[in-house]
């Protein structure tokens, strides 16, 4: 049905959105976990079968607790995204995100990173923008220029 949020299994069920990839890890993220989980977004980022150029995390899933190293690695990931053109966009638990962001440092707007409330309105919001470029009324994100891989990093970290 149309409005309706579900995992893309092998059924008719369900249809991937043009250009966006929800990514939801069922896992506390932890120091321990944060490279496994950037390795396995930026695996299933490079299997999708149409360009994406939205990836939506649901953080409520996986965003439990403050971990700087966590915090490093979407920070990481929001840049190296943004280089490919690709928004990274938090969505679930947005006062806690924001709150953990300024504690660690970072500026979502030079890493490029969004978060929203939830899921549905990350999706939503996504959709707005996209049909918002395609009549000219906002500037579309583009891939950035230069072959620098180096992030910037929060200055404490």
């Amino acid at each position: 049905r149309k409005g309706v949020l579900r995992s893309i299994d092998r059924s008719d069920k369900a249809t991937a959105i043009p250009g966006i990839m929800i990514y939801r890890f069922n896992s506390p993220l932890t120091y321990f976990n944060a490279g496994y989980f950037k390795r396995q977004l930026l695996l299933r980022l490079k299997e999708q079968p149409e360009p994406v150029d939205c990836v939506i995390v649901d953080a409520v899933a996986c965003f439990s607790h403050l971990d700087i190293s966590v915090m490093a690695m979407i920070a990481d990931l929001a840049h190296l995204l943004k280089r490919r053109g690709v928004s990274l966009v938090l969505a679930g638990r947005k006062r806690q995100l924001l709150s953990w962001c300024e504690a660690s440092g970072i500026d979502v707007a030079e890493y490029g990173l969004i978060i929203r409330p939830d899921l549905a309105l990350a999706v939503r919001m996504h959709q707005n923008y996209k049909q918002a470029v395609a009549e000219g009324q906002a500037p579309e994100v583009r891939r950035l220029a230069g072959d620098d891989t180096s992030a910037p990093r929060p200055s404490h970290l």
